[in-house]
C-alpha cells in the first residue's frame, strides 16, 4: 500500500513538473497586443449634407460605436487627400462641432477613426470618406 501511495504521489509530483513551463519561455499574455478592430461608419453627416452656416457653423457628427474604444478622431477637411492636420478628439458619439474658422459655400470632406492604448496600431484605419457642405443659407 506504502509503495502504491508512493508511485501515485511520484506520477501526480512528475504530471505537475511535466505541466509547468520554464520561467525562461513564459510569455504572459499582452493586454496592449490586441489587434485594432474595423473602423467606425459614420452615420452624420449624411452624404452631401448641407449646413446653414449662419455664425455657428455647427455640424452634428455621430458614427458607431467600436469596442474597446478609448477617443475617436475625426479629419475634416476641403481636400479629399486630407493635406492639412484638422483633427478633432471627441471621447463618444454623438458630438457637434463647431467649425467657426471654415469657409461658407465649400465643400468639406470628413472621415472618423477610433484609438485605443490596448490596440498594437493605436488607431483603427480611417473610416470612408464623407462629404458634406457649408452653405450661407437653406
Amino acid at each position: 500500500m506504502t509503495k502504491t501511495r508512493f508511485l501515485l504521489g511520484f506520477l501526480c509530483v512528475l504530471v505537475v513538473l511535466m505541466a509547468c513551463k520554464d520561467p525562461e519561455e513564459f510569455e504572459p499574455d499582452d493586454p496592449y497586443d490586441e489587434e485594432a478592430p474595423a473602423p467606425p461608419v459614420l452615420i452624420h453627416p449624411l452624404p452631401g449634407a448641407v449646413f446653414a452656416c449662419g455664425n455657428s457653423k455647427t455640424v452634428f457628427f455621430d458614427w458607431t460605436n467600436v469596442e474597446g474604444a478609448q477617443q475617436y478622431e475625426i479629419q475634416i477637411d476641403t481636400n479629399a487627400s486630407f493635406s492639412t492636420d484638422s483633427i478633432y478628439g471627441i471621447d463618444n458619439p454623438p458630438t457637434m462641432i463647431n467649425l467657426i474658422r471654415y469657409e461658407s459655400r465649400t465643400t468639406y470632406y470628413c472621415r472618423i477613426r477610433a484609438g485605443s492604448v490596448y490596440w498594437r496600431t493605436l488607431y483603427t484605419d480611417w473610416s470612408d470618406v464623407r462629404i458634406f457642405y457649408l452653405a450661407r443659407d437653406i
